[in-house]
């Protein structure tokens, strides 16, 4: 969902905003084209509508899904200590251990210590096959090829050439399926205290009600307004993004700051 409203946030870019800086100029500049003639916009103003219903109830089952989430956090089992990443596991090419993001410092130090795997690692690691490099000469490879007591075919001055391959890797195999067992047991007994607390519930509603406002924030911004009234519904589409936030902020570019201003003194117009 965070992604969602990032694309959103997106589609509002600096020509958006410089049009509608320009309609809005020319609405101040004309009082008689400060109001829309019947039916302006009316689709616009339709979403619009919409939307604000779709964003009290968004943040309503966000609340509610992160109450439940907070109410349970101390009740999930501490992970097994098999789960700790390890070096050999960087040894082993194993996913996450080779992420620099996966060592986080040790009280704000220079150390670092490995995370652990969960849940959210399962799927890649069921996708993983270790390999390991295998080098032979190239006279064993021939020999292996046409059987153990067969001479070298050819007189080649290269046959001495290391020949390489990728094999299948046993003992990273094994951790592979350690960590895919560990995590399937943890994460089972996670489920079941989400399940027994509603949280699983309350996550879905969250979900199919996010999908909702993000399709209306989709529409919004597909819709070129036409009218002050109309340029309000994006405005307000935009604050629904930053509803945390006092007043809309984008960044430091000018560009950014005037659409920033433009966007803030529209919702804070009266009539």
């Amino acid at each position: 969902m965070v992604q969602a409203q990032k694309n959103i946030a997106a589609l509002t870019s600096r020509r958006n905003f410089i049009a509608s800086s320009a309609a809005l100029a020319v609405a101040s500049a004309s009082p008689a084209l400060a109001f829309p003639a019947l039916g302006q916009d009316a689709e616009l103003i339709e979403l619009g509508r919409q939307l604000e219903i779709i964003d009290i109830q968004y943040r309503e089952a966000s609340e509610a899904s992160t109450r439940i989430d907070k109410a349970i956090e101390n009740q999930f089992p501490a992970l097994p200590d098999v789960l700790k990443a390890r070096e050999t596991d960087k040894q082993f090419r194993l996913p996450k251990p080779n992420d620099e993001r996966w060592y986080k410092p040790v009280d704000g130090g220079s150390i670092a210590e490995p995370g652990y795997y969960t849940t959210c690692h399962l799927n890649e690691l069921k996708q993983f096959t270790p390999l390991q490099r295998k080098e032979v000469s190239f006279a064993d490879y021939h020999r292996a090829k046409v059987g153990p007591d067969a001479p070298i075919a050819i007189i080649d001055p290269y046959n001495n050439d290391v020949v390489v391959s990728m094999v299948p890797w046993p003992e990273a195999q094994a951790r592979v399926d350690e960590l895919i067992a560990a995590i399937e047991v943890w994460g089972k007994a996670v489920r079941k205290i989400k399940h027994a607390s509603g949280y699983m519930k309350a996550e879905r509603e969250f979900t199919r009600i996010g999908n909702k406002h993000s399709d209306l924030l989709n529409r919004i911004a597909e819709i070129d307004a036409k009218s002050l009234q109309g340029i309000l519904v994006k405005a307000r589409a935009v604050k629904t993004i930053h509803y945390d936030d006092a007043a809309i902020e984008f960044g430091y570019c000018t560009d950014e700051v005037l659409a920033a201003s433009v966007l803030n003194e529209l919702l804070a117009l009266k009539a």
